[in-house]
């Protein structure tokens, strides 16, 4: 008789999940949390951005078609378009060029008893990782040092420290939609998280709680290698 397969988990879910249950956050609602894990989520403008920081990070945006508009480039994004300035790109192709010797987008799975745990690392430099984020309003240290994604990172990769590095747009207004060509990109400091004693309990502490979640909700179903994607 064959074995059940396990269940795969994103470490993008189990955060979406902690910010659920956390009563310090702000509120993620269970239907963008169900969103999530049934794959319904299709993406934003802000989410857009953040893509197209991403492949140019990654490989110079090598894949996304491009224009050349007034003062940059138009990029299209799995059907959604963003400008960006020269010195917005400029400033990303230095912060690409500071981590040339890093690992690119390295994803893992992880058997961590119940469940595989899956994520992918941005950057992957000696024994530190690296994750790029992009962001429209101000951001509050804790909002990041309380995630669990660098906590199941570490545990995933075999890391000591975690940066999130930062790409700012301050001022954005919905109004711009994807054009944020007008907007100061800033990369701040990168705010670092350390390997502590008790992490791995923690992470299946969290874990072990997401699938009572999952099994009461019934939608084991949709954690399966059939319907794991990016």
């Amino acid at each position: 008789m064959e074995r059940p397969l396990k269940p795969i988990v994103r470490v993008t879910t189990l955060e979406k999940f902690r910010r659920f249950i956390c009563d310090n956050c702000d509120r993620e609602s269970e239907q963008a949390l169900l969103d999530t894990v049934m794959g319904r989520f299709k993406g934003n403008q802000l989410t857009a951005v953040g893509t197209v920081v991403h492949a140019l990070v990654e490989n110079g945006g090598a894949p996304l078609p491009r224009t050349g508009v007034d003062g940059g480039y138009r990029f299209e994004t799995s059907g959604r378009r963003v400008w960006l300035s020269y010195e917005q790109l400029h400033r990303i192709e230095r912060y690409r060029e500071e981590l040339t010797p890093a690992m690119h987008e390295m994803r893992v799975y992880k058997d961590m008893g119940p469940a595989l745990v899956t994520g992918c690392a941005d950057l992957i430099e000696g024994v530190t990782i690296h994750d790029i984020k992009t962001r429209f309003a101000p951001v509050e240290d804790a909002e990041y040092t309380d995630s669990y994604q660098w906590r199941y990172y570490l545990e995933l990769f075999g890391g000591d420290e975690f940066h999130y590095d930062v790409f700012e747009f301050p001022g954005y207004n919905p109004k711009l939609a994807g054009d944020v060509r007008c907007l100061e990109m800033k990369l701040r400091e990168p705010i670092v998280c350390y390997r502590y004693d008790g992490l791995r309990e923690d992470c299946d502490r969290l874990l072990n709680l997401f699938l009572l979640w999952a099994a009461n909700r019934g939608v084991m179903s949709y954690l399966t290698s059939e319907r794991l994607c990016e």
